[in-house]
């Protein structure tokens, strides 16, 4: 265990607490401080400042002159086009076409994803190998993962990376409502196969988490060529160690000093590897088997990772530990299964 009982019940009374002072805070204020960045601090381009109709300090009226996309007003108006979601958002039903006027959020009302009754949760999915027909649990068959993405498409849920998820737990950004992100375990070639052209139909974008002594080790799996191409397209890469041995476990007959020597090696030079392969600062970790101690946690802050990943199934608010995220294993086809594990809101009751 990482927290004793004492501790872990002191750190859970404290953060709710907090919450119980944020909701205060929101039943109390009538306005909210402003999230984005105005217009008025922005250098504009012509082209988006032509279906200008009106602005506040609030929001923003536009008329569509039937060039722009979510993406381009989110750029020139909120000033990152990554937060097109909260356009969309506003707008939800309302034609995207010339001549149709739209509303542009100048403040985000969310802060943290906490309202009234409850608070924004983030189900980070995980999965492993694919296959035309699978027989095994950490198998997913293509019909199965096609279905999946499908339904996250047609029921407003958004795939979102974990550089997203990673600035709204730091409180640097805001999310979706129905976010979730989408991660894959050890580097299977057959992600590359099947998975990554069903992301691409569905526009997306994922975490792998590879252990470096599997890349470029046989046809199953994926060479570092690929993991090259996947970077380029938007897929972020974090490591899962450089064997894939279980951290926690310290060998028989092995002393205190080669286990640390050991799993140090693990930790580091996994990153190092990842990091001069791919030309990036590798900063999440997913543990082999979901496993960790007190002393795998320290080692891997030192390293340099600011997320670590178990496989502990639920869901994430803005306030968990960075370092003991849970995801949850896809492990089953059917469709129900799949929805069950898409919970996005943990509402409180008062009563």
């Amino acid at each position: 265990m990482v927290f004793s009982r004492k501790k872990f019940n002191t750190v859970k009374a404290a953060a709710c607490g907090f919450i119980s002072l944020w909701f205060l805070l929101l039943a109390a204020c009538t306005s909210l401080p402003p999230a984005f960045k105005s217009v008025k601090s922005m250098g504009i381009e012509k082209e988006t400042l032509r279906g200008l109709v009106f602005q506040s300090d609030d929001y923003i009226v536009y008329r569509l002159t039937g060039n722009e996309t979510t993406a381009m007003l989110a750029a020139a108006y909120l000033g990152d086009s990554r937060i097109a979601w909260a356009i969309e958002d506003e707008n939800m039903g309302i034609p995207f076409q010339k001549g149709q006027r739209i509303v542009i959020p100048l403040k985000d009302p969310k802060n943290g994803g906490l309202s009234t009754d409850g608070y924004q949760v983030v189900p980070i999915l995980c999965y492993h190998r694919f296959r035309e027909k699978c027989n095994t649990p950490l198998c997913i068959s293509k019909d199965a993962f096609e279905r999946q993405m499908a339904y996250l498409k047609a029921n407003g849920y958004r795939v979102i990376t974990l550089k997203d998820f990673s600035d709204f737990i730091h409180e640097r950004r805001e999310i979706p409502d129905r976010s979730v992100v989408i991660s894959f375990d050890d580097g299977y070639q057959s992600f590359y196969e099947i998975a990554y052209p069903i992301l691409k139909k569905f526009d997306f974008k994922a975490t792998l988490f590879v252990y470096t002594d599997f890349i470029g080790n046989g046809k199953n799996a994926l060479n570092w060529k690929q993991l090259r191409e996947l970077k380029a397209q938007g897929f972020e890469i974090g490591s899962h160690s450089v064997s894939h041995s279980d951290l926690t476990k310290q060998e028989k007959g092995e002393s205190d000093g080669a286990y640390l020597e050991r799993i140090n090696n693990e930790i580091i030079r996994s990153k190092a590897i990842i990091d001069d392969r791919l030309d990036q600062d590798t900063i999440y970790m997913a543990f082999p088997y979901g496993r960790y101690n007190s002393k795998i946690l320290r080692l891997c802050k030192q390293a340099g990772y600011t997320l670590g990943f178990t496989v502990k199934s639920g869901s994430n608010p803005f306030f968990a530990d960075p370092m003991i995220l849970k995801r949850t294993q896809i492990l089953k086809t059917n469709l129900e299964y799949f929805i069950s594990r898409l919970n996005t809101f943990h509402r409180l009751s008062f009563e």
